[in-house]
C-alpha cells in the first residue's frame, strides 16, 4: 500500500514538473480551441486501431500462456489487459502487476507463471521498440542530432547493444553469458555488478524462455502488428488537425512521433500524463516544424483518447466480469 502511494506521488510530481514545461508559454485556451478543430472522424478512426492494438496484445499473451491457460478464449486477457491500464493511468508501473494479478484469479492459474509472460511481453516490446527507434534513427538522423543532441547516437548504441545481446542469448548458452557478464560487470563495483548482472540475467534467461514459446512466429507477427498499430495511432490523427493538410506528414513522422513519445510512457507519471505531452510535442516541432500550439492541441488531444478509452474499457470489462461472476453464482 505505502509503496503505491509512493509511486502516485512520484508520478504526480514527474506529471505537473512534465506538463509545467511542455505547456510553458503557451495559452490553454488556444490548446482547446485547437482541439476542437479537429476532425472527429479521423479520432474515431484512431481509437479503433487502439482497441484493435490491445487485442493483439491480449491473443499474444493468450499464447505465451497456451501451455498454462489450456482452452481460455481471447476476452480473460483482453479484460486483464484494460483493466492494467487502466490501474497504470493512476499508479505508474501498477497495472503491470495488476493484471497478472488479475489474469491469475480469473483463470485460477499460479501468479508467478503469470507475471512471467507479462516480463516476457515487456522483453518482445523493448525488442521491437529497438528496431523502431534504429528506423527513426536512419529516416532522421540529420534533425535527431541537431535537436535532439545525443539522442540519435544513444539509440543506435542501444540497438547494437540489444541487438548483441539478443543475438548472443540466442547462439551462446545462458551459463556462459551469465559468466562473462558478471566478470565484465566486476570492474564497475561490487554493488553496481550485481544490479547490472540481474538485469542482464533476467533478458538474456527471458529471451531463453521465448525460445520454449511455441508459435514464436506467431508471436512476432503480433509483436509486429501492435507496433504498426501504434505508428498509426501517431499518424493518423495528424489528419484531424488543419497542419497535416499544408505539411503532409508521412507514415515516417508517425514512427518518429511513437518512437520518441514511447520515451515519456516509459517515464513513470500516471497514463504518461505531461511526459508524452513533452515529447510528443517536442519532436513534432523540432523534427517536422509544426507550431508548438499544434504540437501541443495534437498531443493532449491523441493522450485524452488514449486514456479515456484504456480507462473506460478498463473499467467496463471490470464491470462485466463482476456481473459475471455473480450470475455464475446464482
Amino acid at each position: 500500500m505505502k509503496s503505491a502511494v509512493l509511486n502516485t506521488l512520484t508520478g504526480l510530481i514527474i506529471a505537473f514538473g512534465a506538463l509545467y514545461f511542455g505547456f510553458r508559454g503557451i495559452d490553454l485556451a488556444s490548446v482547446w480551441e485547437g482541439m476542437k478543430t479537429a476532425d472527429g472522424t479521423w479520432l474515431w478512426l484512431t481509437l479503433g486501431i487502439g482497441i484493435l492494438s490491445h487485442y493483439l496484445r491480449a491473443v499474444r499473451w493468450r499464447l505465451l500462456l497456451k501451455k498454462k491457460s489450456g482452452t481460455a478464449g481471447n476476452y480473460p486477457f483482453f479484460s486483464a489487459t484494460m483493466v492494467g491500464y487502466a490501474v497504470n493511468n493512476v499508479i505508474p508501473r501498477g497495472g503491470e502487476v495488476g493484471k497478472a494479478v488479475y489474469l491469475s484469479k480469473k483463470l485460477d492459474l499460479d501468479q508467478s507463471t503469470v507475471f512471467g509472460t507479462v516480463v516476457l511481453e515487456r522483453l518482445l516490446d523493448f525488442i521491437v521498440l529497438v528496431l523502431v527507434f534504429g528506423i527513426t534513427v536512419i529516416l532522421y538522423a540529420e534533425p535527431l542530432n541537431r535537436f535532439f543532441p545525443g539522442l540519435g547516437l544513444g539509440a543506435l548504441i542501444v540497438f547494437l547493444a540489444a541487438a548483441g545481446l539478443i543475438a548472443g542469448a540466442t547462439l551462446v548458452p545462458e551459463r556462459k553469458i551469465k559468466q562473462l557478464a558478471r566478470k565484465v560487470l566486476l570492474m564497475t563495483g561490487k554493488r553496481t555488478s550485481i544490479r547490472l548482472s540481474g538485469v542482464i540475467v533476467r533478458f538474456v534467461h527471458g529471451i531463453g524462455s521465448l525460445k520454449q514459446v511455441e508459435g514464436l512466429g506467431k508471436i512476432g507477427f503480433l509483436s509486429a502488428g501492435i507496433f504498426f498499430c501504434y505508428i498509426l495511432m501517431s499518424w493518423v490523427p495528424m489528419f484531424a488537425f488543419p497542419f497535416q493538410s499544408n505539411l503532409n506528414l508521412s507514415l515516417g513522422a508517425g514512427i518518429a512521433v511513437m518512437a520518441i513519445s514511447s520515451i515519456g510512457m516509459v517515464i513513470p507519471s500516471p497514463g504518461g500524463t505531461g511526459t508524452f505531452h513533452f515529447f510528443c510535442s517536442a519532436v513534432m516541432v523540432n523534427l517536422f516544424a509544426v507550431s508548438k500550439l499544434d504540437a501541443m492541441s495534437f498531443a493532449t488531444a491523441v493522450h485524452l483518447l488514449n486514456v479515456v478509452m484504456t480507462s473506460g474499457l478498463g473499467v467496463g470489462c471490470f464491470l462485466l466480469d463482476q456481473t459475471r461472476r455473480g450470475i455464475s453464482r446464482l
